[in-house]
């Protein structure tokens, strides 16, 4: 009975924590939860997203995040599961081929040309260690910050 309860618990949980939009999660509390083998973690923020709602507007700012939530999708949902934060922070935890992962988040500055708008650009870190769900905000605030300990 308490192991219907909780497994009926956790679809509910998951319904409501993967944005339906761009099919990312919503809620840290499903990566901590489900206690997967990650390979590699990596974030990216695109700064400069108040400068364009100031000029162009809301609508123009959505739909530059849309924009960039369907690039990530097309780069990072085959080997990765991506965390969206707000709008311009997106955390990415790397299951599989961490070679390809690198080698696309090293070339996440693609998206900078695309947008047109001048002072908008895109920040992006990599941790390339294996970690657990669990340890999983720990390291999304050591990407955010820049907070890496080097051996």
């Amino acid at each position: 009975m308490k192991d219907a309860e909780i497994e009926r618990s956790n679809k509910l949980l998951s319904l409501i924590s993967y944005d339906q939009e761009s099919g990312f999660i919503k809620n840290m509390a499903i990566i901590e939860s489900n206690n997967n083998q990650y390979l590699a973690v990596g974030i990216i923020k695109l700064c400069g997203l108040e400068a364009v709602e100031a000029v162009f507007g809301v609508d123009e700012r959505n739909k530059i995040v849309r924009k960039l939530c369907q690039r990530i999708a097309e780069k990072y949902a085959q080997c990765c599961d991506i965390v969206t934060f707000n709008a311009d922070l997106y955390l990415l935890l790397c299951r599989e081929n961490v070679q390809t992962f690198t080698r696309k988040i090293a070339m996440v500055n693609d998206f900078d040309s695309s947008f047109g708008y001048r002072n908008l650009r895109i920040h992006k870190s990599a941790i390339c260690e294996p970690l657990q769900g669990e340890n999983a905000w720990s390291y999304a605030e050591k990407t955010e910050t820049g907070d890496f300990q080097y051996p």
